[in-house]
């Protein structure tokens, strides 16, 4: 297969709209109809609802972050009040002319092929110029762009152009392309947006597991 296919060309521009997000969990959870009134009241374009990940235990502790986020606040054990909150609040978004994207339904558990197209449409950009493929980059590839593992680029020395088309741009799209997938990319395995592939049900997709990325040999 041409190492082409993995290649695309660099994004040109595109029109932007206004979107509001929350990350919902069981203590939050009762008060998305009114973050979607707040959307209205706003004149913002959308919502952006998506469920809470807990992240592992060694991460939460070196982070400090231990007591904030456990898994028993992951909705994956408050299926029934998720569903009904979220249905209710489409209800009402629509009612106010707000657009919403949720999360599947626990009730909608079918699992799918991975789908990600992150790689072709997406740069994220840290403080210091650093580049990512997604959302949860800065935490999953981090250690290994700082490290010299993962050469993502820096827009602050390097033109697109240059980088856009990289091993590491092109392997991350042969992990996720629909024809051909080599699994390159060990952390698109551990990827917090699973629950669309795995299905709401599968809890692994909110309690996260990232033991398949450990990896400190992996050079791309």
């Amino acid at each position: 297969m041409s190492a082409d296919l993995w290649k695309c060309d660099a994004p040109q521009g595109a029109n932007a709209h206004v979107a509001i997000s929350i990350i919902l969990m069981k203590q939050n959870i009762a008060e998305l109809p009114e973050f979607v009134r707040l959307a209205k009241d706003l004149g913002v374009d959308a919502v952006k609802a998506m469920y809470v990940r807990v992240y592992p235990r060694d991460y939460r502790n070196r982070r400090g972050l231990d007591v904030s986020i456990r898994p028993e606040d992951s909705l994956f054990f408050h299926q029934d009040l998720s569903d009904r909150t979220l249905r209710e609040s489409e209800r009402l978004a629509a009612r106010l002319g707000i657009s919403i994207s949720r999360p599947p339904l626990f009730c909608e558990a079918a699992a799918k092929p991975r789908d990600c197209t992150e790689p072709w449409r997406s740069l994220y950009i840290d403080c210091d110029g650093r580049l990512y493929a997604c959302a949860a980059g800065e935490i999953h590839f981090k250690h290994k762009i700082e490290r010299g593992q993962y050469q993502s680029g820096n827009i602050l020395t390097e033109p697109i152009a240059d980088i856009w088309n990289n091993p590491f741009w092109q392997a991350l799209r042969r992990t996720n392309a629909l024809a051909g997938r080599a699994e390159l990319v060990p952390e698109c395995l551990c990827c917090g947006m699973s629950i669309c592939w795995w299905g709401p049900r599968a809890e692994r997709a909110h309690i996260m597991d990232w033991s398949p990325s450990d990896d400190p040999t992996l050079r791309l």
